[in-house]
Parts: C-alpha cells; structure tokens; sequence
C-alpha cells in the first residue's frame, strides 16, 4: 500500500502528514485505553498507507494486504466495524491473528471514518483484553473521521500546489517563447506573427 511522499510538498502539507501521525501515535490516550494504532485510508479508489503508532502496529496491519484477508478487508466489506476481544481463539483470519500475536498484541478492533472522499481505516492493537463497548467503537470511529478530514485538508492543497506548479510552469514557457520571437524578429527582421510562424514550422509536433 503507498504511501503519499511529502518530500517536496510545500510547509502546509507536511504540517497536517506530521498532524496525522501524532493523532494515530496518540490515540490510545486520545481513546483513554492502552493501544497501538495504525491508520490507513481509501483516497478516491486508491488505498494510502498514513502512520502508525508503532513498527509491531504496522506490521499487523500490513500483513492483511498481500491476500487481502483481515479485519480491514471485512470492514470494506461490510462497512461495520470488526472487534476481536481475544487473538487467541480468533479463527477467521489466521496469517493476520497469527502475526499479531507474535508482536504481543492479544486484542485488537478496526473502525472506519469517512470523509467526503476518503475513508479512514483505524486499526487498534492492546496488549492487554480490552472490553469494546459502543462507546469504545464509537470514539475511534469520530477519531478516524477526524483523521479523515485531516486527509480531505491535505489532499486538497497537494491538488492546489500542483496546480499553481503547471500555471507556474505555463507562465514561464510563455516567457521562453516569448523571448525566442524576440530573437528571431532580430534575426530575420520579421514581425511577430512571422517569427512565430518560423518557429511554429521549426518546431517538431509532439509525439511525432
């Protein structure tokens, strides 16, 4: 599953990516229970790995995607929330049970929260059983649809910064032309309709 890249996305964007993994480190004691958290998200059809809460966490989550077989997978199906109080007698999904037992893990839930266009996956790890009630759910769903609008956020000025970058771009290849009919007007003491057409005819067609 990809994650987004914020290398070269501008201050904004990395301030909200560095806002997402402090709400997925933190949502233990944002929940008020003892767990690991990783977070995933579906951004228009496309899956988007976002943060964990820890590497044991990540490795959970990440080993449902290569049979697509898991808890997050039966959520997308069913659109309700999983919850397995005890890893131990979990049967349905064995490689993923299997893999969170051997990181210590011995209970675990995976809600949804949704956004416009992304939907937010919360995966939930404790070391420890942990009773989880309606209302245990319920807050890590508002948890995950915070997450989620935090995504819409970061989604939107990754789209606006491209956008001033190709008009950005545009502009300064209006300069280049702009400065090669100049040339060519000296050159051949033309007009400018006439270097344009030189250049028009001088210049290959894309694709070609």
């Amino acid at each position: 599953m990809p994650a987004l890249d914020d290398a070269d996305r501008p201050d904004a964007v990395r301030s909200l990516s560095a806002l997402i993994h402090t709400l997925t480190v933190q949502a233990g004691p944002t929940l008020g229970v003892d767990v690991q958290a990783c977070c995933s998200a579906v951004v228009r059809g496309v899956d988007r790995w976002l943060a964990a809460g820890s590497v044991g966490a990540a490795r959970c989550d990440g080993v449902q995607d290569r049979h697509r077989q898991g808890p997050r997978y039966e959520l997308r199906r069913t659109g309700a929330p999983v919850v397995v109080p005890d890893l131990g007698t979990e049967r349905r999904w064995p490689v993923w049970s299997h893999a969170c037992r051997v990181q210590g893990f011995r209970s675990a839930a995976v809600v949804a929260g949704s956004r416009r266009d992304v939907t937010v996956h919360l995966a939930l790890h404790a070391r420890e059983p942990v009773v989880w009630d309606a209302a245990l759910v319920d807050r890590a769903a508002g948890l995950a649809e915070g997450i989620a609008s935090v995504v819409v956020v970061r989604e939107e000025l990754i789209a606006l910064a491209e956008a001033v970058g190709d008009l950005l771009d545009g502009v300064r290849a209006d300069g280049v032309v702009a400065e090669a009919v100049r040339v060519v007007m000296d050159l051949r003491g033309c007009d400018a309709p006439e270097a344009r057409a030189f250049l028009t005819s001088a210049t290959p067609a894309r694709g070609s």
